[in-house]
């Protein structure tokens, strides 16, 4: 095995190849993307390969004796054997279809193997620039902080996450929406945030306490998050994949501050949950409304809970949310907003949707546009479904 001088090098050298190709990414991520198919709906882009390139060159570099396994070198070129040389497994770009639709969840996923043993982990998300890192026996970091796997041992308090993968025949699809339905009698929720590497460094960071997938595309989604995962404290496996068959199982201003410190959590219902932020933030936004506008109407959802409906008017009326995605914000995962809406005269008129954790402001005004962070927005000319991201939710009320 690598000493430790060694292992801290083969570390700074993957954070400077990651945060080289994040850069590419995030440029990348706001632009046009040409984009081609893998499969029926899995995607590659020029992005995935450029970033590969510059990874392998960095690291070629530094450590040219070293061998190395890339998704788009294989995929262009064939499986590569895994061997006992210290090998870099990389994905370049964990999310591609994220990437081509401007979801947020993308990230570079670089691992080092020693003697076919994942040893470095590096995993770096450039849009929420969360940089993920850990080497064996020296724990597990997120933008050099320590962390750590959540705590959780009941299942019906987890936050599960899981893929849909790439395959669209019948049997796979039925296998997997089947398997979705018998664990969501038995989970809090479920997430898929389209990205393997970026799941794993849920579980490791406690924002998720479960994730399984199966049928991934290969050693590179998850060499660089297993490392991170089992020095935060958590175990994988996979009985099918050489390099991890050794490990077994698994054991959150007012909303941002509060995302990262402990939650005291109620129920409104078996999942349906509320926190103290939330009841802060909705008098926070009644009073500063009220402020402005004395004479106008409000209804907001802590306020039905505690008090009961309150019927719509043709009254000026602001509807708030003060933290849409309370399960997430418990738990730690990133998609979480307040929602303020006017309606006059029952029409929805004046629309404000804000994660503070993304910074991502979304406004419209009836008649005058969309905007996220004051640039104009529009919705997907997509019209071929095969080619569509469809997003929905698991209904929060149980029967």
């Amino acid at each position: 095995m690598a000493q430790n001088d060694s292992l801290s090098e083969f570390l700074h050298v993957a954070v400077d190849a990651a945060k080289t190709a994040g850069e590419v990414i995030r440029k990348g991520f706001y632009q046009t993307k040409h984009v081609e198919h893998k499969g029926q709906v899995d995607l590659v882009t020029e992005t995935d390969k450029a970033c590969e390139d510059l990874i392998f060159n960095h690291l070629k570099q530094h450590f040219p004796s070293h061998k190395f396994i890339g998704e788009e070198t294989t995929a262009a070129f064939g499986a590569t054997e895994l061997t006992d040389e210290p090998t870099w497994i990389v994905d370049p770009l964990d999310g591609t279809t994220n990437f081509v639709h401007g979801f947020p969840f993308v990230c570079v996923s670089i691992g080092l193997t020693i003697k076919k043993v994942p040893t470095v982990g590096v995993v770096y998300n450039p849009i929420m620039d969360e940089l993920f890192t850990g080497i064996l026996g020296k724990g597990a970091f997120l933008n050099g902080s320590p962390i750590k796997v959540s705590s959780q041992s009941e299942l019906v308090k987890s936050l599960l996450a899981t893929e849909a993968g790439t395959k669209r025949d019948k049997l796979t699809l039925d296998s997997s929406t089947n398997r979705i339905k018998s664990l969501l009698f038995k989970v809090r929720s479920l997430r898929m945030s389209g990205s393997c590497a970026l799941n794993l460094c849920g579980v490791a960071c406690g924002r998720l306490d479960l994730f399984y997938e199966t049928g991934y595309g290969g050693p590179w989604d998850v060499a660089g998050g297993a490392v991170i995962l089992k020095e935060a404290g958590g175990l994988v496996f996979d009985p099918n994949l050489f390099i991890f068959s050794d490990t077994a199982r698994n054991r959150i201003k007012v909303i941002r501050r509060g995302f990262y410190q402990p939650k005291t959590v109620e129920h409104k219902g078996v999942v349906d949950l509320v926190t103290e932020t939330d009841k802060a933030c909705e008098d926070l936004i009644f009073n500063h409304l009220k402020q402005h506008y004395p004479t106008h109407k409000f209804i907001g959802e802590e306020t039905t809970a505690a008090c009961g409906a309150m019927e719509l008017t043709d009254e000026p009326t602001w509807i708030v949310d003060p933290v849409d995605g309370t399960t997430n914000f418990v738990h730690g995962f990133p998609f979480v907003c307040v929602s303020i809406g006017l309606t006059i005269k029952k029409i929805p008129t004046v629309g404000v949707v804000y994660n503070p954790i993304l910074n991502e402001l979304f406004t419209g005004v009836l008649g005058q546009g969309a905007f996220l962070n004051g640039n104009p927005i529009k919705v997907s000319s997509q019209s071929e479904l095969v080619k569509s991201l469809l997003v929905t939710e698991v209904c929060e009320h149980w029967a």
